[in-house]
């Protein structure tokens, strides 16, 4: 289980970091521009954005022995509907923004699909899952499938929550720092 979601995250974090943008843009303009790009499933656009060093900082947490032996070429066409089904239903208002020299931080006001109730749901399958005996393999084709079944119900409920989207300053450019936020 631990192995599906780290891969999970891992792709959305590592989805293509590319170049810097040559015009300065404000925090609010790449909040909103990461944020467009989400919603559009321009996840290369939207790495642009990212903070590269918090990026793989935060990637060298995950445990990647775990993730040994997993076949992301054939997990990819799944991966790539989660990350659509995540972001359809993201929408935001950007309420403010304070700027110092080298960090910002915009706060907004986000609204999406409230995993909590998705991931309970999933949990609840792999925990039955787990005392059936199916291999690891079979497992992970199932946190997956039950995620996109999850995920794809009509009605889902919606979560809104305000947070604040910290930034550092790179090379004259914005870049969201990536946080448990």
């Amino acid at each position: 289980m631990k192995k599906v979601i780290a891969v999970f995250l891992s792709v959305f974090m590592l989805v293509g970091i590319a170049g810097c943008s040559s015009k300065e843009k404000s925090t609010e303009e790449v909040v909103t521009i990461t944020l467009d790009a989400l919603k559009k499933g321009d996840y290369i656009k939207a790495s642009k954005y990212v903070d590269y060093e918090e990026l793989m900082d935060r990637t060298d947490e995950i445990d990647m022995e775990e993730l040994e032996g997993l076949n992301y070429e054939d997990m990819k066409p799944e991966l790539e509907k989660l990350a659509t089904l995540m972001f359809k239903n993201l929408d935001y208002k950007i309420l403010s923004s304070e700027e110092a020299k080298a960090s910002a931080v915009v706060k907004a006001e986000i609204t999406n699909i409230d995993m909590s109730e998705v991931l309970g749901e999933v949990f609840l399958q792999m925990f039955a899952l787990a005392f059936s005996g199916i291999d690891e393999e079979e497992m992970n084709k199932k946190v997956l499938e039950t995620l996109t079944e999850s995920m794809s119900q009509e009605g889902r409920t919606l979560a809104t929550n305000t947070v604040d989207i910290e930034l550092v300053k790179e090379k004259d450019n914005w870049k969201i720092s990536v946080t448990d936020t």
